[in-house]
């Protein structure tokens, strides 16, 4: 039988690992911008630490469907990973528009620095209440 407690450790690595692979690709972004295909690195990176942070979206919301049934419960996990997952959709689209768009391009980029920074505490954040709630911390 699939319980919450066989599933969070799945739901709970899959976030840990998108945040590992999202915090390398910011890194790469950092501190390797002299080396010729930082950029693929870091798109790469990003694109497949979100793939496993929505992941592990789907496995909550499974999670959560066989055991409560109730979406959104009154935690801060559930809005803080809420938020993080807007700031997860509108970071690559910063990142993409400052490419792609002329006007205000040192503007774009420093808004998607600082929603990649913002996104990255913001999963943590999530994390950190997440163990909490499964008395971890």
């Amino acid at each position: 039988m699939v319980t919450v407690g066989t599933l969070w450790p799945y739901h709970a690595t899959l976030m840990i690992l998108g945040l590992a692979l999202l915090t390398t690709g910011m890194l790469v972004a950092r501190y390797r911008k002299a080396r010729k295909g930082w950029l693929s690195l870091h798109k790469a990176l990003g694109l497949v630490g979100a793939t496993f942070v929505l992941l592990g979206l789907i496995t909550a919301v499974y999670m959560v469907a066989v055991s409560s049934g109730r979406h959104f419960a009154a935690v801060p996990h559930t809005y803080l990973g809420t938020l993080a997952l807007l700031f997860l959709g509108i970071t690559p689209l910063l990142g993409y528009a400052q490419f792609h768009v002329t006007a205000n391009r040192s503007k774009l980029r420093a808004i998607h620095r600082w929603s990649g920074r913002i996104t990255l505490f913001l999963i943590a954040l999530t994390l950190l209440t997440g163990l909490s709630l499964v008395g971890l911390l």
